[in-house]
C-alpha cells in the first residue's frame, strides 16, 4: 500500500504533506540519527543518507522527495561546497608549496587515470560518464585529521601536506565536473573553449572582486553580525548564481565564492562559527537526506550489481589513494609511516563525492547503480581511513622527539563545577591544594543552573560551602572567585567558562551514570571531546590532610602526552602541599621521565618508582593501596597515543567498588589545534571504528530486513 492515513485529532497522510509534520519530521531525524550513528562510531553523514533511505519513498514513504525538498537539498548542496572553499588551509599548501603540490598533483592524477581506464577501457563506460566517475575518486575528505589532531602530529609534514593537497584535488575535480555538465547540459551552447574562457572570466571575477567587496562591506558594517552573515549568504548564492549564468554548475560558483571569502573571514572568528553552525544544523542535513531518498536500499543489498558496483569503487579508491601517496614518498624520501598517514589521511571519500556523483546522476552521467554503490564507497573508505591514521599515527607519534616544555604556556587557572553540596568540601580541597603556590590567579568555581536555582539561593549556599571549607583549609576568601551561568547544558556551560576564563586545568566530582547518558553522552565524555585541557575526575571520601601516600599509576607511552609535564607538575604541587610521599607505578621510560623531573624540582619531595611492564591490571593496583591511600590514575582521551579502552573499565572499577577508595583519574592536556588549520569538517570520525562493524551490520540487517518486508507489502 502505497499511501496511508490516520484519522481523527493527527489528520496525517503519508507521505506528509503538511509543512509543519515535513519539518518536525525532518528535525526530529537530523537530531536523533548522529546521537544513535555516534554511539557505534559511525560518521553521521553515513546516518543521514541511510536515515533518508528509511524515510523516502523506497523506504517507509513518511516523506516525498517533491520539489519542496529539492530546493533545500540543492541549497544544501551549494552551501557544502561555499564552506568547502571557506575552510580550505592556505597555510599549509604555502608552508611545502613544492610538496603539497606534488602530492596533489599525485592524489588527483593517479586515482583520475586509473579510474577513467577502468571504466572506461574494461567496464565499458561512455566516455563523459567515466571521466565524471574517475574523477570522484580524486576527492578526499579530512575526516580522519582530528585523530591526528589528538595525537599531537598535526605539525607533522606529512599532514600538512595532505592537508595543502586538498586544495589541489578539490579544484581539480569541480573543474572537470564543470566541464562534464556544460558539454551534456549544453547550457550555453558553447563548445571546449568557450567554456573554458567563461570559467577563466568566472574565476578572475571572483576571486578578484568578492574579496575586494567583502573589506569594504565589513569594513562598513563593522560590528554589525546580522548583516555579516547575510552579506556572506548573498555572496555565495549570487557566485552560484553566476556561475549558471555562464554556463556552469552553480556549485562551481559556490566553491569559488567560499575560497574568495577564505583570507578575509578569520577562520576563529565568530561569523565563521555562525556560518558552519547554520549549514551543519539545518542546509547540509536536508542534502544528505535528500541523497538518501535517491537511493533505493533494496537495490543495494538486494541487488548483487550495485553491491558489486561498490566493492569497485571501494577497491579503485583505496588502492590509487594508496599508490599517490607511495609515489610521494619515493619523490621526498619520506618514511614508509609517514606514507602510510598520508595514505590513511587522504583515502576518506565523503562530502566531494556526493556533490560530484549527485550532479552525474541529475545529468544522467551515471546510473542507479554507481549511485547506490557510492554508499558502501563512503563507508567503507572512512573505516579503512580511520583505522590506518590512527594505527600509522600512534607510530609515527611515538618517533617524534618528546617536548621537554610543557604544553602551554598560559597561567594556570583552575575551574570546578559545583551542584552536589556533599561533595564540594572534597573538591574545594582538592583544587586548593593542586593550585601552584606560584600563581597569583584564584581558583574559580562555576555554578549552573536556572533562574529559579539562583532565586531559590541554592547556588548560593553551594558558594557558602565553597568559602567555608576554604576558611578551614586555613586560606584566604579571596582564593575563590564564583561564577554563575543561567544554562540548561551543564556540559556546554563549562566550556564556555574554560574558553572565557582561559582555564588550563579543569576539576569534576564523580558522576557516574544517568538515563540520558545513551543519547547525549555523560557529562565527563562531553567535557573531555570539548576541550584540550586537562581534566581531573575524583571521588574523595577522606580529608587530604590525612596520613597516607599518593600512589600515582601510569599506561604505557603516557610519557608521550603533550600534557604530561603539566599533569607531574600539578601533582608534585599536591604532594608538597598535603605532605605526602609519592609512589610511581608505569612503564619504564614514564618512570625515567618523572625521576628526571622530579630530580629538579625544588623543594625536593619523598618518592619511590616501581617499573611495570604492559598495562597494569585491577588486582596488581589493588594490592599496592593502604588505607588512607590516594589512587591517582593516568588516563588519556580516545585516539590520543596511551589511550586503551581497557584502561576505561579498569578506573571504572575503582570508582564503582564497594570499597572507599580515594579515586582520582588525571587526562593530561592534548596538544591545541591551530584555528586556522581547521574549523570545522563535516563529519569526525572517532577512533577504534573497525570492532564496531560487527554492531553496525546486524542494525544495519534488521533495517534492511524490515524496510524489504515494507516494500515486499507495498508491491
Amino acid at each position: 500500500m502505497k499511501n496511508g492515513h490516520m484519522h481523527g485529532w493527527f489528520h496525517i497522510t503519508f507521505p506528509l504533506s503538511d509543512p509543519v509534520q515535513i519539518f518536525l519530521l525532518t528535525l526530529l531525524i537530523v537530531l536523533v540519527t548522529p546521537l544513535l550513528f555516534r554511539k557505534i562510531k559511525i560518521p553521521g553523514i553515513i546516518g543521514l543518507i541511510l536515515a533518508g533511505m528509511l524515510v523516502g519513498p523506497h523506504g517507509l514513504n513518511l516523506l516525498a522527495n517533491d520539489v519542496n525538498f529539492k530546493v533545500f537539498g540543492s541549497v544544501g548542496l551549494i552551501y557544502l561546497l561555499f564552506l568547502m572553499g571557506l575552510e580550505l588551509d592556505f597555510t599549509g599548501f604555502k608552508k611545502h608549496l613544492l610538496q603539497t603540490a606534488t602530492f596533489g598533483l599525485f592524489t588527483f592524477a593517479i586515482p583520475f587515470a586509473t579510474g577513467f581506464y577502468i571504466f572506461h577501457h574494461i567496464l565499458d563506460y561512455n566516455l563523459l560518464s567515466s571521466l565524471l566517475i574517475a574523477s570522484s575518486f580524486s576527492t578526499h575528505t579530512l575526516l580522519s585529521y582530528p585523530i591526528v589532531r589528538r595525537l599531537g602530529i598535526n605539525k607533522n609534514t606529512a599532514v600538512t601536506i595532505t592537508i595543502g593537497a586538498t586544495i589541489i584535488t578539490d579544484t581539480a575535480v569541480l573543474m572537470v565536473l564543470s566541464y562534464l555538465s556544460n558539454l551534456v547540459g549544453q547550457k550555453s551552447g558553447l563548445g571546449i573553449y568557450g567554456v573554458s574562457i567563461a570559467l577563466v572570466l568566472l574565476i578572475v571575477l571572483t576571486l578578484w572582486g568578492i574579496p575586494r567587496l567583502g573589506r569594504w562591506f565589513f569594513k562598513a558594517n563593522k560590528g554589525d553580525s546580522q548583516n555579516q552573515f547575510v552579506f556572506v549568504l548573498t555572496i555565495a548564492f549570487l557566485s552560484s548564481f553566476a556561475s549558471q549564468l555562464f554556463g556552469i554548475e552553480p556549485i562551481i560558483g559556490a566553491f569559488l565564492s567560499g575560497l574568495a571569502l577564505n583570507r578575509i573571514i578569520p577562520a576563529s572568528s565568530q561569523l565563521m562559527n555562525r556560518l558552519a553552525f547554520f549549514g551543519h544544523a539545518l542546509f547540509i542535513p536536508f542534502f544528505l537526506l535528500s541523497i538518501g531518498m535517491i537511493i533505493d536500499p533494496v537495490k543495494i543489498f538486494g541487488s548483487f550489481a550495485s553491491f558489486q558496483m561498490g566493492l569497485i569503487l571501494l577497491s579503485i579508491g583505496i588502492l590509487t589513494k594508496f599508490l599517490a601517496a607511495w609515489a610521494c614518498q619515493i619523490v621526498f624520501r619520506m618514511t614508509s609511516l609517514q606514507r602510510n598517514l598520508m595514505f590513511g589521511l587522504s583515502s576518506s571519500h565523503a562530502a566531494a563525492i556526493l556533490a560530484v556523483l549527485l550532479v552525474g546522476y541529475r545529468l544522467e552521467l551515471i546510473n542507479e547503480e554507481v549511485l547506490n554503490g557510492t554508499l558502501i564507497f563512503i563507508l567503507g573508505s572512512c573505516l579503512v581511513s580511520s583505522f590506518v591514521t590512527e594505527k600509522y599515527g600512534k607510530k609515527l607519534a611515538l618517533t617524534e622527539p618528546i617536548a621537554e616544555t610543557p604544553v602551554r604556556s598560559i597561567p594556570e587557572r583552575i575551574l570546578v563545577p559545583v551542584s552536589n553540596p556533599e561533595t564540594i568540601p572534597s573538591l574545594t580541597e582538592l583544587a586548593c591544594l593542586m593550585k601552584d603556590p606560584a600563581s597569583n590567579d584564584p581558583v574559580f568555581f562555576l555554578a549552573v543552573g536556572t533562574d529559579e536555582d539562583i532565586s531559590s539561593g541554592r547556588i548560593q549556599r553551594n558558594f557558602q560551602t565553597v568559602y567555608h571549607t576554604v576558611v578551614n583549609l586555613g586560606l584566604e576568601r579571596e582564593m575563590v572567585h564564583p561564577v554563575t551561568l543561567v544554562d540548561v547544558n551543564i556540559s556546554q556551560a563549562i566550556l564556555r567558562s574554560v574558553n572565557e576564563l582561559m582555564i588550563s586545568k579543569i576539576i569534576m566530582g564523580w558522576s557516574g551514570s544517568t538515563g540520558t547518558d545513551f543519547l547525549f553522552g555523560k557529562l565527563r565524555d562531553n567535557v573531555l571531546s570539548g576541550t584540550e585541557r586537562m581534566v581531573v575526575i575524583t571521588r574523595l571520601i577522606r580529608y587530604l590532610s590525612l596520613k597516607g601516600r599518593m600512589i600515582i599509576v601510569f599506561p604505557p607511552f603516557a610519557e608521550f602526552e603533550s600534557g604530561f609535564e603539566e599533569a607531574l607538575g600539578t601533582l608534585y604541587h599536591l604532594a608538597l602541599n598535603i605532605h605526602r610521599p609519592m609512589i610511581f607505578s608505569g612503564a619504564t621510560n614514564a618512570i625515567l621521565k618523572t625521576e628526571s623531573f622530579l630530580k629538579e624540582a625544588r623543594p625536593a619531595i619523598e618518592y619511590h618508582t616501581f617499573p611495570i611492564s604492559g598495562y597494569p591490571d585491577y588486582e596488581q593496583i589493588h594490592n599496592m593501596l593502604m588505607p588512607n591511600d590516594l589512587l591517582i590514575l593516568l588516563n588519556a582521551r580516545p585516539g590520543s597515543i596511551s589511550y586503551h579502552s581497557a584502561l576505561e573499565n579498569l578506573y571504572k572499577k575503582f570508582f564503582k567498588d564497594a570499597q572507599p577508595y580515594d579515586v582520582a583519574v588525571i587526562y593530561p592536556a592534548q596538544q591545541e589545534i591551530d584555528p586556522a588549520v581547521f574549523i570545522s569538517q563535516l563529519e569526525t570520525i572517532g577512533n577504534g571504528m573497525v570492532p564496531q562493524i560487527n554492531r553496525f551490520s546486524k542494525i544495519l540487517k534488521k533495517i534492511i530486513n524490515f524496510i524489504a518486508e515494507k516494500v515486499a507489502r507495498r508491491t
